[in-house]
């Protein structure tokens, strides 16, 4: 699928329950292994366009083909974040599609692209130095998704991705969840 701000890479779901998720995306749809981190955070975060204390998250991550990735997000406090407010409108699932970017020109420019489009973003920062960015997409004609751009394809994140990749591509169904490298 391929959008004005690039090809989506990622689905993201949110969920009150990441220990139920997981073992329903692993035994029932066969889906993994998932590499998950555990109660962190976010580096230079901003929430609607003001600096803001990062939710803290735990994150799982799956390769469901060799281009396209699932996250589950499971926020654990009440700091202001599209996945707090995504699930106190009631709704629970899948909250964002998402474009990976291989430069910092390329995030800048389809970040331009987004504001000049009217969309508004919802929360900003970083994740160990590859900068992200969502942005309220949920009008009209949007299905109801956040619509996410990351840096997720700088070659830093490639040994990360390259891993993953081959871990779906090998996984027989054992160790369904490991750690995150790193």
């Amino acid at each position: 699928m391929t959008t004005r701000l690039g090809p989506v890479r990622q689905m993201g779901l949110v969920v009150n329950d990441f220990d139920g998720a997981l073992e329903y995306w692993t035994q029932i749809m066969g889906t993994g292994p998932f590499f998950v981190s555990r109660e962190v955070g976010f580096d230079d975060y901003r929430y609607r366009g003001q600096p803001s204390a990062s939710p803290v998250l735990s994150l799982a991550y799956a390769q469901i083909s060799d281009t396209m990735q699932l996250e589950i997000i499971h926020q654990h406090d009440d700091a202001p974040s599209g996945y707090r407010d995504f699930l106190r409108s009631g709704r629970e699932g899948c909250q964002h599609l998402s474009s990976w970017f291989d430069s910092a020109d390329a995030f800048d420019a389809a970040h331009a692209h987004a504001l000049a489009s009217g969309l508004a973003p919802i929360h900003e920062g970083s994740a160990g130095g590859p900068r992200f960015a969502y942005f309220d997409s949920y009008g009209a004609g949007s299905a109801g998704l956040a619509f996410e751009i990351a840096e997720g394809l700088l070659p830093m994140l490639d040994p990360v991705h390259e891993m993953m990749v081959a871990a779906a591509r090998d996984w027989d169904g054992s160790d369904p969840v490991r750690a995150m490298p790193g």
